[in-house]
């Protein structure tokens, strides 16, 4: 994998803009990474890529969105290790 640092982040971000706007995103985008960049993940995608609709699904509040997540174009969760 690539070092910290050298947006591939943002060259993800990008791609999902891209495939919003084409129409060809017809359901939510899953990300699943450490819960240590969650709130990465989060800040980067208001910062960088406004336009999709980002759900962090983490913590006890995580089921209960379960049911919206068609409302979302990026639902980004972690893993238990």
């Amino acid at each position: 994998a690539d070092d910290m640092g050298l947006g591939k982040t943002v060259q993800a971000l990008a791609h999902l803009l891209i495939e919003k706007e084409s129409g060809r995103m017809d359901r939510p985008c899953l990300l699943i990474a450490p819960t240590s960049v969650l709130g990465n993940w989060r800040s980067e995608a208001a910062r960088f890529a406004p336009d999709l609709r980002t759900l962090v699904l983490h913590g006890p509040q995580r089921k209960a969105a379960h049911g919206d997540l068609a409302g979302y174009d990026l639902v980004v969760t972690s893993y238990a290790l």
